[in-house]
């Protein structure tokens, strides 16, 4: 058995990080160091108060779903990974010990599946379909909700000159591109690329100076309220 519960956390873990790094300052040329800066610079008050963004720590939901198999390969580390909230109230959850993605109503009953090797990450698109990024297929996946296939990029079609080891979550952009995270192999990868809709890769992100392992990443500047579920599509 293994618990999910969603909470309200995004803008405490933003803000924690801008603080951090700029404890810390990293070279100015930091791609991230300049999106930090303006996060910063907008939305943090000089008086270092900002009510309207302290979340409360209340469990919005907390709920058990039982593993099928909860003593399979990778125990409850192997279960699941992602948890989202959709616009219109439903859960997907990407089961990567069943294969599957799966959606719940407000009452956990399924709703919607997808089978995929090894789903790490699932977003609910603003078209109604889903996007799905496969850990083992190195793929990313576009699904309409009969299950078809419709668009897909795999890691293969990034050019060589372009490291990149493993995918594991995803978002789509306003302007209808692609952002790919991976942990990176340890620095041995890039931790994200942008890819255009023509599976163009138009951007990448190798920083081991002073980023991590990327496993997902939000966009400050995408419209939308992140504490909103279906306003950003990450």
């Amino acid at each position: 058995m293994h618990k999910i519960v969603f909470v309200t956390l995004a803008v405490l873990i933003l803000a924690s990080a801008a603080w951090t790094l700029a404890a810390e300052p990293a070279p100015k040329s930091s791609p991230l160091m300049s999106i930090l800066d303006q996060f910063i610079a907008a939305d943090v008050p000089q008086n270092g108060s900002a009510e309207s963004e302290v979340p409360t720590g209340a469990k919005e939901v907390d709920h058990e779903l039982v593993a099928p198999n909860p003593g399979g390969p990778g125990g409850t580390h192997g279960q699941f990974r992602r948890g989202r909230i959709t616009a219109a109230g439903t859960y997907l959850v990407s089961w990567l010990s069943q294969g599957k993605v799966v959606e719940y109503d407000k009452d956990f009953k399924e709703i919607w599946s997808f089978k995929t090797a090894k789903p790490w990450a699932a977003v609910r698109l603003h078209n109604g379909n889903t996007l799905v990024t496969d850990e083992q297929l190195k793929t990313t996946l576009e699904v309409d909700p009969k299950g078809t296939v419709v668009w897909e990029f795999k890691l293969s079609e990034i050019p060589p000159a372009i490291p990149y080891k493993v995918s594991q979550t995803c978002a789509r952009l306003a302007n209808g591109n692609t952002v790919i995270c991976s942990m990176g192999g340890n620095g041995a990868g890039c931790q994200l690329v942008e890819v255009t809709p023509d599976k163009k890769v138009i951007w990448a992100l190798y920083d081991w100076t002073n980023v991590g392992p990327c496993t997902a990443v939000q966009i400050l500047d995408e419209p939308g309220i992140p504490e909103n579920p279906g306003d950003l599509e990450r």
